[in-house]
């Protein structure tokens, strides 16, 4: 095999390779400038959508972290109390604040509020 088709060889893997990765997330960390009364009705509202229950959050949510751990308390079936816990990621994209849950897609924009990029980690 000559050179150049060596290489076109290796580029059209090169190549596949790229198209396998998944895409970054869009936005970035962000964590709120100020939870107001309005803002933080609209980040439970927000919250309660994206998980199919109703979820308050504390006053301080999202003012120290972009994170906010949701646990309850359910019932397995063999009669133990387990506590399912979902994780709430507050993103910044295109200078809007927007709700996720850790690992899925649906985003929610919560316009009611003001976001800063989180710092890194």
């Amino acid at each position: 095999m000559s050179l150049a088709a060596r290489l076109t060889a290796v580029s059209v893997l090169l190549s596949g390779c790229a198209l396998a990765a998944p895409p970054a997330p869009a936005g970035q960390p962000a964590m709120l400038i100020a939870n107001d009364p309005a803002c933080l009705s609209a980040m439970s509202t927000a919250a309660s959508r994206l998980t199919g229950h109703t979820v308050t959050l504390a006053p301080d949510a999202f003012l120290i972290r972009d994170r906010v751990v949701l646990t309850s308390v359910g019932q397995s079936a063999d009669g133990r109390l387990t506590r399912p816990v979902q994780v709430l990621q507050l993103r910044l994209a295109q200078g809007r604040c927007e709700l996720k849950l850790e690992d899925r897609e649906p985003l929610v924009a919560v316009t009611d509020c003001r976001c800063r990029p989180a710092a890194t980690r």
